[in-house]
């Protein structure tokens, strides 16, 4: 159960380069604050990673164990025997480990906090270390960015031997914990985990010595998380947290929040051995390209309700938060995250806006330079992180979010808070900066289009005017192609080739790539390695997502209409039709497809 050591020791490395860096600077000339500046971000890089390698590591243990572990003690020192191990684990204890019992009487170690659960009221939640050991990670993985102890919440009854595979539950959020966003919304009602960092100033944290952190913090957010006020003190435990963007107030430090607070709800921890439930209920995204709305249906094919800003019918174009505008008919691209909630790019806007699961608006991204009051919201730009009409976008196991921004013949891979990572395409694979021209060469973008990650991590992007699939790995750097050997294809209607107006993509449970060939109204199938395998017809397939039952989805922009397919090619239901009305789908049709619960 121990992941690679490459793996483990990613933020490390991200650490120890800082402080090479930082010294050069001094040593060079370069000012302190640039420096500072460095650690600052490697440190917060090295918390992100490591909470991406413990949700990995909760997940293996789940699989193996089917259960959760306990949390284990915040206060024990590092040379304590039990340091790092799950509550109940040491000898001697009365109580064992996976009895779904993780603090009370003579348990040791004991999870420090617990709580009755605000949803589920059968339920009660414990918190306490992440027991690193346990999940057979390093005792380093302790400690985040800044050395102070990660936090571990978790529902006891998911602690419980054989808890998944013996236990069909009612809905996909019943469980203890409840996660907020800033303003009181529930981003989640019934979390199984949570997982905690303190961020940069460590509010209410455990330090690596097992003592707790006081700065002082009068942030009400960051005092929700640590169960603690300004003091340190701890307050009444309740298993409820706070996830947000973080707001760095440079006026009132005491007042800032820079937690870091990830997730998993009941339906996300679901393996093809668990007990059946109707937990897992999901739902059809379909982008209404002229009614400024994406539509939801159930999965088969009942209207239910809309988002873009208004609750029937065609939506008014707009700029406003939470709305779209189609003045080229473009509400474009949807995808679905590990939360639930929904990412669609507004297109015209130049942006992409974040929505729950509810439909209720969470964020814009790019979060600056945008009017907000004057079309188009966000105005057309070549800088990192900014875009001149984006058209498709996905979202890797990671959470991070990839860009299709066509004129500027880029890929931008951005983090879940909108911050730029990666930039691929016009000639900078793999090191960001700003956008270049077209090109023919590989690597290199005109127009591209439809985009998806593979359980790999490599790119795969479509290059509509260059008649090609290109690939690359996940640092952005060019590997191969699909349409022809290299550089631009010909337009074609050949197997294996394209039309020179093709736009969506989507990759399937055995890393098939399906491509949609709008020109030569197909669906084209190939292997990784890119060869062809098959192809069936489709009127103008512009957007194609494959659901968890391997079934295909395609938004068929010609016939108004989303198509669901077997992987054989056969039509299973039609959805939709030419309209201004709830269900159906404005001029030019419907753009993009997602399914999501």
């Amino acid at each position: 159960m121990k992941p690679a050591p490459a793996q483990a020791e990613c933020g490390f490395t991200l650490l120890e380069l800082s402080i090479v860096l930082m010294i050069i600077a001094l040593v060079t000339g370069m000012s302190l604050s640039m420096s500072i500046s460095v650690v600052a971000t490697a440190r917060l890089s090295a918390t992100q990673q490591k909470m991406k390698i413990i949700e990995d590591a909760l997940m293996a243990y789940r699989v193996a164990n089917d259960r959760l572990p306990c949390p284990g003690d915040l206060t024990l020192p590092a040379t304590n025997v039990n340091y790092g191990i799950e509550a109940g684990a040491a000898t001697g204890s009365t109580i064992g480990v996976g009895t779904g019992v993780c603090t009370g009487g003579s348990m040791s170690p004991a999870a420090n906090f617990t709580g009755t659960g605000t949803t589920n009221a059968s339920s009660t939640a414990a918190e306490g270390a992440l027991p690193a050991l346990t999940l057979g990670l390093p005792a380093d993985m302790m400690v985040d960015g800044w050395g102070n102890r990660f936090r571990y919440a978790v529902d006891i009854a998911y602690t419980a031997n054989g808890y998944f595979t013996g236990n069909a539950v009612s809905g996909c959020t019943t469980a203890a914990i409840t996660v907020n966003d800033s303003n009181g919304n529930a981003r989640s009602t019934g979390a199984v985990y949570a997982l905690i960092s303190s961020g940069a100033n460590g509010h209410g944290a455990y330090s690596k010595a097992g003592v707790i952190v006081n700065t002082g913090s009068v942030n009400a957010n960051e005092q929700t998380n640590c169960h603690c006020n300004s003091s340190a003190t701890a307050t009444t435990y309740s298993p409820t947290y706070v996830q947000m963007l973080q707001t760095l107030d440079s006026t009132n430090a005491l007042d800032s929040f820079d937690d870091f607070v990830s997730y998993k709800e009941r339906w996300q921890l679901q393996t093809p051995w668990d007990k059946v439930s109707n937990c897992f209920t999901r739902y059809l995204y379909a982008a209404d390209g002229g009614g400024n709305r994406v539509e939801v249906f159930n999965m088969s094919g009942s209207y239910l309700s809309q988002i873009g800003g208004c609750s029937s019918g065609d939506c008014a174009s707009s700029v406003a938060n939470g709305a779209f505008s189609n003045a080229n008919g473009q509400v474009d691209g949807i995808a679905i995250d590990s939360s639930g909630n929904i990412w669609v790019l507004d297109t015209t806007n130049n942006r992409v806006e974040e929505f729950n699961s509810s439909g209720t608006w969470l964020q814009t991204i790019p979060s600056s330079g945008c009017t907000n009051g004057t079309a188009p919201a966000c105005p057309n730009s070549t800088a990192n992180g900014k875009f001149t009409q984006p058209t498709y976008i996905t979202i890797d196991s990671s959470g991070n979010i990839y860009v299709s921004d066509q004129y500027n013949n880029r890929v931008e891979k951005l983090n879940s808070s909108g911050s730029f990572l990666l930039g691929i395409g016009a000639g900078y694979q793999g090191v960001g900066g700003s956008v270049g021209a077209t090109g023919t060469a590989s690597g290199k973008f005109n127009a591209p289009e439809g985009i998806k990650v593979d359980g790999s991590g490599n790119i795969w992007v479509v290059d509509n005017q260059n008649n090609r699939v290109q690939k690359f790995n996940s640092s952005g750097t060019y590997v191969s192609q699909l349409g022809c050997a290299s550089g631009t294809c010909s337009t074609s209607c050949a197997n294996g080739k394209f039309s020179g107006n093709t736009e969506g993509l989507a990759i399937d449970a055995s890393n098939n790539i399906w491509v949609g060939d709008n020109g030569c109204g197909r669906v084209e199938e190939f292997n990784s390695s890119g060869s062809y395998l098959s192809q069936f017809s489709v009127n103008y397939p512009n957007d194609l997502y494959f659901d968890s039952s391997g079934n295909l989805w395609v938004a068929s922009q010609g016939n108004f209409t989303v198509l669901e397919y077997n992987t054989s090619g056969s039509l299973l239901q039609t959805i939709g039709s030419q309209g201004t009305t709830n269900g159906q789908f404005s001029n030019p049709g419907v753009n993009n497809v997602a399914v999501g619960r």
